[in-house]
């Protein structure tokens, strides 16, 4: 099976069936959905902003628990560093959670959905994948 890592705003409108996750679903059929340690911090992150309560909270954990956890590793700092490194020497820094999301997917050889495509762009062997 293919392994794909998702970035937040997938995994965002995947939790909230929002009008793209369908879109998203369909794309990523017969993947295997992974998802970066970034990106679990940046959904409990709004979870907190948006004072969500136990029920909605309870949720997030739930859909969460579904996709296998990239952590951090040397291997995956390394990446983060080239990554913003190289952002930084082009003139188009890149935010720090976008370069450990990519370093994530990366540092395993495999593409990143996202529907961002802008966020990622630049970023060398990195493979997007996302909807039209």
């Amino acid at each position: 099976m293919n392994e794909v890592l998702l970035d937040t705003d997938v995994v965002s409108y995947l939790l909230n069936r929002h009008s793209l996750a369908v879109v998203y679903e369909q794309l990523l059929a017969g993947c295997e959905p992974l998802i970066s340690f970034m990106t679990v911090a940046e959904m409990y992150r709004g979870a907190l902003k948006r004072n969500w309560g136990p029920r909605r909270m309870s949720e997030l954990a739930e859909h969460l628990r579904q996709f296998a956890i990239v952590p951090y590793s040397f291997r995956v700092c390394l990446s983060y560093a080239h990554i913003a490194n190289s952002a930084e020497r082009r003139g188009t820094p890149i935010a720090t959670a976008d370069a450990l999301i990519a370093a994530s997917a990366l540092s395993l050889g495999i593409p990143l959905a996202t529907h961002n495509k802008r966020h990622f762009q630049g970023i060398g062997g990195l493979t997007v994948i996302s909807a039209p």
